[in-house]
């Protein structure tokens, strides 16, 4: 079994510092962008993920036994009447 790591967040303010231990420790990284081409940091494999594309979930998942998922709270506000 493989030993990589996807971090969904890896371009934030937290998961940037994840990604950065993760690398240090030794373990594989692949780091969730929907800019693959823009991501770069030495020992991480940037793929593209979004959120709303179903179909980038397979090819971003191969391979990853472990997922870390950061997310800023969301700005919602509930519709008024």
């Amino acid at each position: 079994m493989s030993n990589t790591v996807f971090v969904i967040g890896a371009t934030g303010n937290v998961g940037h510092h994840l990604v950065n231990f993760l690398v240090k420790l030794g373990i594989d990284v692949k780091a969730a962008t929907r800019k693959p081409d823009d991501y770069s940091h030495a020992g991480v494999t940037p793929v593209f993920f979004d959120y709303d594309n179903s179909s980038s979930y397979d090819a971003a998942l191969d391979g990853v036994n472990r997922v870390f998922f950061f997310a800023k709270n969301a700005d919602i506000q509930p519709e008024k009447p």
